[in-house]
């Protein structure tokens, strides 16, 4: 609840300026008033989730905040009174110092993770990902890290993107050779097998499973090699 009231806090700190303005009347740029009623209507009917493409009316949150901050910014009064200008600067300031413990606690439980733990043994390795811990701070930030093999060493990962219903990265290649991931198997539980034929295991939280063995860890990440009896 904490986090939600941290949250609230600075969405108001967008949304109080630009409802001010309005109420003001003062003049200034319709052009984003389109991208407003836009992003306020996806926020408010889009559905959390269809078949093959998660969370979608979240992500108009965004272009929703970033259109009020132009709205109540075009119509402001060219000075501000002092005391809205020291909010503003004190919300940024608590914003910025809120962000930066976060990534200095997140990259220090992360030590470890990085191109070296992920560097495969051979090249045109594949690499699935059983993320059971998945949560850092109660969000599902790990579920992602699989793709880190895509980015680092532009080797093949199970990642949800190459599924989606929308989107401009499409899978080449059959569900056999390349499983489909399996994103929320620590919320589910639901693995059934499929990583079998994949070179390497990413698991956090759990144990893999058989035919693979251990080859390093990074914290509680574990990198599984498939051994020659899985071949």
């Amino acid at each position: 609840m904490k986090g939600y009231a941290i949250a609230a806090l600075f969405s108001l700190g967008v949304a109080v300026p630009a409802a001010v303005s309005l109420l003001a009347r003062r003049r200034g740029a319709s052009s984003v008033l389109p991208l407003l009623l836009a992003a306020a209507l996806c926020c408010l009917f889009l559905p959390n989730e269809l078949p093959q493409q998660a969370v979608l009316y979240e992500r108009f949150s965004v272009f929703l905040l970033l259109a009020l901050i132009v709205f109540g910014a075009s119509r402001s009064p060219a000075r501000l009174p002092r005391a809205a200008a020291a909010a503003f600067v004190a919300l940024a300031v608590l914003h910025y110092a809120l962000w930066a413990s976060y990534f200095f606690e997140f990259n220090r439980e992360n030590a470890g993770f990085d191109r070296a733990f992920l560097r495969p043994a051979g090249s045109g390795k594949k690499l699935a990902g059983l993320v059971n811990d998945y949560t850092y701070r109660g969000r599902p930030i790990y579920i992602h890290f699989p793709s880190y093999y895509i980015v680092w060493e532009k080797g093949v990962a199970t990642a949800s993107l190459a599924d989606f219903r929308f989107g401009p990265v499409r899978r080449n290649t059959n569900a056999i050779e390349l499983p489909r991931y399996l994103e929320w198997v620590g919320k589910r539980g639901n693995y059934d097998g499929r990583y079998r034929d994949m070179d390497y295991l990413l698991i956090r939280g759990g144990s893999a499973p058989e035919g693979f063995e251990l080859e390093r860890t990074a914290g509680k990440r574990s990198l599984y090699g498939r051994t020659d009896e899985n071949n």
